[in-house]
């Protein structure tokens, strides 16, 4: 989830942009591990290593020079069983439960003061959930506008 508490789209082009996501985690499986924060520090590494990143800083010094990265706040959270709250601005919240997908997924429900959206990606029935989707979502999307 992207929350915009005063990002780069909202004023400045130094000011962060929040990255709520679930911690770490690593499938025992394969042994592959999810990891939001190492995503996040090397999302702009094509543009670092290309020059985009030092000849837009060179148009305007005001930007970066180590890339989008710079400009985030990771705010990672335990995987939660049941629906919890992982971000506000005293505005908007975003409640967010784990459900089945890949290590480390989560769904998650963005409440405003007009109404509610509930963001679930590829989630779907586990080996405890015999219904088409995730009990799990249903239980996050009750009452959600869409």
């Amino acid at each position: 989830f992207l929350g915009n508490g005063g990002g780069p789209m909202n004023g400045g082009i130094n000011n962060k942009m929040d990255i709520v996501c679930a911690k770490a985690v690593t499938n025992p499986v394969n042994n592959v591990t999810t990891d939001c924060d190492a995503f996040v520090a090397s999302i702009g590494d094509p543009l670092l290593a290309s020059g985009e990143v030092a000849q837009r800083n060179f148009e305007n010094g005001a930007r970066p020079l180590g890339g989008p990265a710079v400009l985030t706040n990771v705010m990672d959270f335990d995987l939660p069983s049941v629906v919890t709250e992982v971000w506000s601005n005293g505005v908007v919240t975003v409640d967010a439960i784990g459900s089945v997908h890949i290590g480390g997924h989560a769904s998650y429900r963005v409440n405003t003061p007009v109404g509610s959206v509930v963001v679930a990606g590829d989630a779907s029935a586990g080996p405890d959930d015999p219904s088409s989707t995730s009990g799990r979502v249903e239980t996050l999307a009750q009452g959600a506008s869409v």
